[in-house]
This record gives structure tokens, C-alpha cells and sequence, in this order.
């Protein structure tokens, strides 16, 4: 009897530590209050359709974005009071990015078709904090140089393309196990010239962005 309820007892353990990929979950893209003051509000107004990257030679082939984020687990002292509170607070250490992911290309084949590039990158994140039961805004820098100038060969000559952006949050919780989101993808425009295509702005206004290069949002301001 002893062995059996050691052995539920650690089946149980290890199901507590495992990854459901759920438990820290993307929401969408972050809208900021404001241009150019791009301060966001936690579980404030999400970006709808795609993001562009804007690969025109002699401009920064970068693209950025804030990520609405939630972390579902539960307080751990609402069960238990002897608990730490923030023991499963998430903390986002970096984000695996992956460009038109095969799986995803098979699974759901896109028409007309991407870009024909693939490639896979991580980036650093900057260790934000999300408590259980709560949500925060994530910024990422999605693409960096590097990315950018690999989409931009793969264009070739053409003024626009599509791509496929899956991005995995990894981080851990404050009591020190590793907890990854599931992967959450969008669209992202890739262009060059008038293939970009940005808002008109009226007389007297100027284009802001809250990202060096290209980003979410750009928006015409009053300067």
C-alpha cells in the first residue's frame, strides 16, 4: 500500500511539472494608448490583419510588435496558504521565432503561396513578469537584421510577398520550472517600395511608429 500511493504520489508530481503549452497563452498583438507615446495597457486593444515588414533598401529590416499575453495558472496560495503567492508567476526569458514553419505549411497549405524561405531564430526577451491569474504586454523584437536581410534576398525582385510567423514565449515560473506558450502565428506582409502600404496621412501630418525599422503600429500623428 506504502509503494502504490509513493508511486500516484510521484505520477501526480510529474504531471505538475510537465508543459501543457496552455497555461501561458499569446493573446494577440498589443495596440499602445497612444502614438508616439506607445505606453500599452494590460489587456487594452489588439492589432486585427497582418503585420508588414518593410524591406526597402536603406531602411532598418527590422520588425517589432507587443504581444498581449495571459498566464491562467492559478494562485497557489488561494489553495494552499502556506504557499508563495508568486510562485507561478511566469517570466518571459526569450521567444523562438520560426519563419513559414513546415508543420504549419502542411498542416494548413496556404493559397497562393509564401515566400519560398524558411528559417527559425531566437531573441532575448527582457524578462517581464505576468502573476497567476493575470495578463501583461510582451515587446519582441520578431525580426531582427539579420532575418530581414535573409527575407529581403529571398524577394528577389518583387514589390511584396507573404510569410508565416510562429512565435513560442519560453520562460519559467518563479519557483524555477520551464514553461513555454504554445505557438501563435500571424501573417506578416514582407514588401519593398510601393509594394508597402501604409496609411495616408492629411496635410501636415507625419508617419510614427513605435519600433526602429518597421513595427506595430505606424500611424499618421500631429507632429
Amino acid at each position: 500500500m506504502t509503494r502504490r500511493i509513493l508511486l500516484i504520489a510521484l505520477a501526480s508530481a510529474a504531471a505538475a511539472c510537465s508543459d501543457n503549452r496552455s497555461s501561458v497563452e499569446i493573446v494577440g498583438r498589443a495596440f499602445p494608448d497612444s502614438v508616439p507615446s506607445c505606453k500599452y495597457t494590460t489587456g487594452g486593444t489588439q492589432l486585427i490583419g497582418e503585420g508588414q515588414l518593410d524591406v526597402t533598401a536603406g531602411v532598418q529590416r527590422t520588425y517589432g510588435t507587443v504581444f498581449q499575453v495571459n498566464n491562467t495558472m492559478v494562485d497557489p496560495s488561494k489553495a494552499n496558504p502556506a504557499t508563495v503567492a508568486a510562485a507561478k508567476a511566469w517570466r518571459a526569458l526569450a521567444a523562438k521565432i520560426r519563419v513559414n514553419p513546415s508543420d504549419y505549411m502542411k498542416d494548413f497549405p496556404p493559397s497562393p503561396d509564401l515566400l519560398a524561405f524558411s528559417r527559425d531564430a531566437r531573441v532575448p526577451l527582457d524578462g517581464t513578469t505576468i502573476e497567476p491569474n493575470g495578463n501583461g504586454t510582451i515587446e519582441a523584437q520578431v525580426v531582427d537584421s539579420t532575418l530581414g536581410d535573409a527575407i529581403f534576398a529571398a524577394l528577389g525582385g518583387a514589390t511584396s510577398a507573404h510569410v508565416v510567423v510562429g512565435v513560442t514565449l519560453e520562460g519559467q515560473t518563479l519557483d524555477g520550472h520551464s514553461l513555454d506558450s504554445g505557438e501563435w502565428y500571424f501573417g506578416l506582409r514582407v514588401c519593398t517600395g510601393a509594394g508597402c502600404l501604409y496609411p495616408t496621412c492629411k496635410a501636415g501630418d507625419v508617419l510614427e511608429g513605435c519600433f526602429p525599422g518597421s513595427g506595430d503600429p505606424i500611424v499618421c500623428v500631429t507632429p
